[in-house]
């Protein structure tokens, strides 16, 4: 029987790998679909500079415009018709925008459009959206010369977990593999004894 546990083990994470990829590819599949039958429109959000001060201002603006565009995509049955719903509530954006970044100190311009703008491959949990030109609704703070975040607006991929708003915040990155902690959990020390 102790001969035939690394076979076990090793089926186990074959299945566990399968069911990981499988999972993965679902998400793809819908978000594919979603993106051909009816498209992405993403939230950018660029700061003024790198300082750790301008980026919290510039996530301050994030929570703000997210929070004034969520229940506003909630009812929209298409790209086309949450693209039209930005475009009437740009002002009320860029007023709700500007608002939060006078409110954490910062008192340089802001500015909200909407236009089509290329986004690098960004990963989603377990979706990924390829890289490419897509409609968005930008948010520039002052010159727009520092580091930036974007997510899906539409349909909605922008629900940060704690975990990755305080990621965000303490700019650690942390990796995590399921595959090592079941490993760990078979073979952990305390296991060993």
């Amino acid at each position: 029987m102790r001969h035939l546990r690394p076979v076990i083990i090793l089926a186990l994470l074959c299945s566990l790998m399968a069911t990981e990829n499988h999972s993965a590819l679902v998400s793809d599949a819908r978000l594919r679909a979603s993106m051909q039958d009816e498209g992405l429109i993403r939230l950018h959000v660029i700061a003024s500079d790198d300082s750790p001060e301008m980026q919290a201002v510039k996530l301050r603006v994030r929570d703000a415009v997210l929070n004034c565009t969520e229940n506003g995509f909630a009812d929209c049955v298409d790209s086309e018709q949450a693209l039209k719903k930005a475009q009437d509530s740009i002002l009320q954006i860029e007023a709700e925008a500007r608002s939060e970044a006078r409110s954490a100190g910062f008192d340089g311009t802001v500015k909200a459009e909407i236009g089509v703008f290329s986004f690098p491959d960004r990963v989603y949990g377990e979706t990924s959206v390829p890289s490419g030109e897509y409609a968005a609704l930008r948010i520039t703070l002052g010159d727009g010369g520092g580091r930036n975040w974007w997510c899906v607006l539409y349909p909605s991929l922008c629900a940060l977990g704690q975990e990755e708003t305080a990621a965000l915040s303490s700019g650690e990155v942390v990796f995590e593999s399921a595959v090592w902690r079941f490993l760990y959990s078979l073979f952990a020390p305390e296991k060993l004894i």
